[in-house]
């Protein structure tokens, strides 16, 4: 394809512009350089002199003349076949690996010395752990598999070897994942009204809980959590000396994104419910390592209730992907799930794909029209430091999750400057694989200023098929201002948290509910919104009609002290845990005592009596009844403790009496038939 050839002034004038880097590392430019040798060696070398002085911060911007990528190696990239089985992105970090460049933290890539957590996607089930064995032997750590997913380390310069396995369809890098902190506290146990578990003396005795999240014991505080009695173990002084049950932890050197936030998690379960049994498993492992150590909570460890506070970016949005499966496979073998339903609020957008024949400039990307108004532009502003991540689904099955034929069209994010030339746009191949693309965008923290840019929904031309729905959601805002945040207004509860066997929980502050002079409870600002649809079965079917569940399910309180975990808000000495992270935690601790005075009475509690029982014991906090912002309402520990009276009664003073009496005249005949034996 020839192109007219950009005058050095406006190249200049780009490169000397602020910005903004994408999860690829690189810009993809819209003009070619010249071809003549002489006036290439000639431009850049004025190039180099003029720019000498703003180079010295040119870290802030990762841009080098390597990252430069013309159109047509992009469209190569499109069609090539190795881009049809590795992600762009997981190619482009090979690259700046392999340059000996900073790999930075703008991918937000797991990785352990030179290898990087990838998630492989075999052709089928059956095919999965013969090629897991094979990648092994070339060198793969930690690997696991679920399904037809694969999750494992795999050294960054042998990725291209791994398609010269027939089994393999797919690969790309594991997003890390995101745990649900908020920025508002609580004090959860109080905030639930809980004196009535001393009435019936319950402590969750009897009950496994498991967790999962990043880590339990990365920062090595478990000791310290035991001394101070916030932990149990050998040597807790109020006498919990029964150690977390670790089914695995997740403990990687030089890792920044461990923060041991299921050992927080557990701290606040602790409080509730300080005689259960505690168990963790690690859900930073990928998609099948998440599977299956929900698995292995249940099976290995024996939970009664497992709790996560997890986002995967990538997950299925219209399908039950293979986390929510396993989620559904615990409940219906008996335990509960609670599961945070996200810190996202309504930053989501959803509408009917409208396509009217508009191209970009370079005529690749057939553009969205968000309104139906001639609307292909969302406008942004990002600050120095400001960042966003963003993940695009639209409704085709998933290969990953049913197998083939997995999308049939190809869209992109596509990111314009003001004036409209292009920067860059996530450029995975989805056809034949998953309908999802994912992008990091972040502005160096030296830039002079911030940095406008516009954000496109593109159907990359050269693939004829045209969904039905798009969807995209913000997730991790840092410094960046929407010019239309009027149209982020849609569901964010998605992926497991919206699965029929998860409770996903939102989120109270401890200040605006009723035990502290709220009544009714007050939502906090960035709990997730559901309304989610379900428009495929697991096999890829498209359901003759969309199911919505309703989620969140229930609302409890956040914050709540630990020993480490959060910021101090009171301030008392003690950081705070908050976000729904910690509001599930809390309701999973309840409902540990819940089962404890069930089994008390001899009764296992049936999975299917504790959401019953909770939505009894809720609180209205917005329309009566069940509402997509805030479930059946917020839980009161005192109501739902007392529900079970109507299946195990405290007896009345009256009965109490009758009682009493009863034993006093079987007592007394007892005496009287010892004493007047023959003999006596």
């Amino acid at each position: 394809m020839m192109t007219r050839i950009r005058p050095l002034a406006i190249f200049l004038k780009e490169i000397r512009k602020n910005f903004i880097v994408n999860n690829h590392n690189h810009l993809l430019m819209k003009k070619t350089l010249p071809t003549g040798k002489n006036l290439v060696a000639l431009r850049f070398l004025i190039l180099a002199l003029l720019c000498f002085p703003y180079l010295l911060t040119a870290q802030d911007y990762n841009l080098k003349p390597s990252d430069l990528k013309l159109d047509q190696e992009r469209v190569a990239m499109k069609s090539d076949q190795m881009a049809r089985r590795v992600s762009s992105a997981l190619m482009m970090a090979k690259k700046k690996y392999e340059a000996g460049e900073d790999m930075g933290d703008e991918n937000k890539m797991i990785m352990e010395g030179s290898k990087v957590l990838v998630e492989i996607i075999a052709n089928s089930p059956e095919e999965a752990p013969a090629l897991l064995s094979e990648l092994e032997a070339m060198g793969m750590t930690r690997g696991v598999s679920y399904q037809r997913v694969i999750n494992g380390y795999i050294d960054i310069m042998k990725i291209e070897e791994t398609t010269e396995f027939p089994a393999m369809k797919y690969m790309t890098y594991v997003p890390t994942p995101e745990t649900n902190i908020g920025s508002v506290t609580s004090q959860g146990k109080d905030a639930m009204n809980l004196d009535i578990a001393d009435v019936f003396t319950v402590t969750g005795k009897g009950i496994k809980i498991g967790v999962l999240s990043d880590s339990y014991n990365a920062l090595g505080g478990e000791a310290a959590g035991i001394a101070s009695g916030d932990l149990p173990g050998p040597g807790n002084p109020l006498g919990n000396t029964t150690p977390v049950d670790i089914v695995e932890d997740l403990i990687v050197e030089d890792v920044p994104i461990l923060s041991d936030e299921g050992r927080g998690m557990i701290e606040l379960i602790h409080d509730v419910a300080p005689r259960s049994e505690l168990a963790f498993a690690t859900a930073f492992t990928g998609p099948a390592g998440f599977a299956n150590n929900i698995i292995r909570l249940r099976n290995d460890a024996e939970c009664d209730i497992i709790i996560d506070d997890i986002s995967i970016f990538t997950a299925p949005v219209y399908q039950d992907g293979i986390v929510s499966q396993a989620v559904d496979i615990v409940t219906a073998d008996g335990a509960n799930y609670f599961s945070s339903a996200g810190n996202s609020a309504d930053r989501s957008y959803e509408e009917p794909l409208r396509l009217d024949g508009t191209f970009d400039a370079r005529g690749y990307y057939e553009l969205h029209d968000f309104t139906g108004n001639g609307d292909y532009l969302h406008g942004f502003t990002i600050q120095p430091g400001g960042s966003f991540r963003m993940s695009l689904w639209w409704d085709e099955p998933y290969f990953s999750v049913s197998g083939a034929p997995g999308a049939s069209s190809d869209l992109d994010i596509v990111f314009f400057e003001d004036d409209g030339n292009f920067l860059f746009a996530s450029d995975n191949a989805n056809v034949g694989n998953d309908p999802n693309e994912f992008i990091t965008v972040r502005l160096g923290p030296s830039a002079p200023g911030p940095f406008t840019a516009f954000m496109a929904i593109g159907r990359w031309a050269p693939e004829p098929s045209v969904p039905n729905v798009v969807k995209y959601a913000l997730f991790n805002e840092d410094g960046v201002a929407w010019q239309f945040d009027d149209r982020h207004d849609k569901s964010t509860v998605f992926a497991h948290p919206n699965s029929a066997g998860a409770m996903a929980t939102g989120a109270s502050a401890y200040f605006n509910t009723p035990a502290f002079g709220d009544d009714p409870a007050i939502i906090n600002g960035f709990s997730s919104v559901g309304g989610t649809p379900i428009l495929f079965d697991i096999a890829g079917n498209r359901l003759p009609s969309a199911i919505v569940r309703q989620k969140p399910d229930f609302v409890g309180p956040d914050g709540g002290n630990t020993t480490f975990f959060g910021q101090d808000i009171e301030p008392d000495g003690f950081p705070n845990f908050f976000g729904t992270s910690a509001s599930a935690p809390h309701l999973g601790a309840l409902a540990a005592l819940l089962k404890e005075r069930y089994k008390d009475n001899g009764v296992e509690t049936p999975t299917s009596v504790v959401r019953p029982l909770f939505i009894q014991a809720a609180s209205d906090m917005g329309d009566p009844g069940f509402d997509f912002r805030t479930g059946w309402g917020y839980i009161d520990g005192d109501a739902l403790l007392r529900a079970t009276f109507e299946f195990f009664p405290l007896p009345t003073m009256s009965q109490r009496r009758m009682i009493l009496m009863g034993v006093l005249v079987l007592g007394a005949a007892i005496f009287m038939f010892i004493n007047m034996r023959p003999g006596k």
